[in-house]
């Protein structure tokens, strides 16, 4: 096993790891092959195809005719964070989603497909820290010891 280095938060990890135990960055994953689709228009259909077409750099034929056959394949070939990147400036113009290439077969297959993770998103499940721990431990003592200091007189009482 050897150690490198996380390309996020530069810490050492265990080349076997698929994620950093840091901050979560994934590891050791080839980046697939991306496609960014296109799922639905914006509510009410109502795009500027003007502004469509020049975002996606396309003529405002191409812009008609995407926006009539979908699900469509905006661009294919991308590597993970630039299908995220290319994807944010779109988001007005309505829902997208970054998959694999593999899965842009029909559109059946585009819309079952699993959106690929955005690195940038995925977090490290770490579970409980150990003073939220501590913390509990201590406020259910606190709780029993005041539970104790009010019951005592009535115990005495009925004894």
């Amino acid at each position: 096993m050897a150690l490198i280095h996380c390309p996020e938060c530069k810490q050492q990890v265990s080349s076997f790891a698929d994620a950093c135990p840091h901050c979560g960055f994934p590891l050791g994953v080839d980046d697939p092959e991306c496609s960014v689709v296109m799922l639905s228009a914006s509510q009410g259909g109502a795009i500027p195809i003007r502004k469509f077409a020049k975002a996606l750099h396309v003529s405002e034929a191409q812009a008609k005719e995407l926006l009539s056959s979908l699900p469509a394949v905006i661009w294919q070939g991308l590597p993970v964070d630039r299908a995220y990147g290319a994807v944010r400036p779109l988001g007005d113009f309505g829902v997208f989603k970054v998959v694999a290439d593999r899965d842009c077969g029909s559109p059946e297959q585009i819309r079952a497909a699993a959106p690929v993770p955005n690195p940038k998103e995925v977090q490290q499940n770490s579970g409980t820290p150990f003073w939220h721990i501590v913390g509990a431990v201590f406020t259910a003592l606190l709780l029993w010891n005041l539970a104790l200091l009010f019951l005592t007189p009535f115990a005495m009482i009925l004894s």
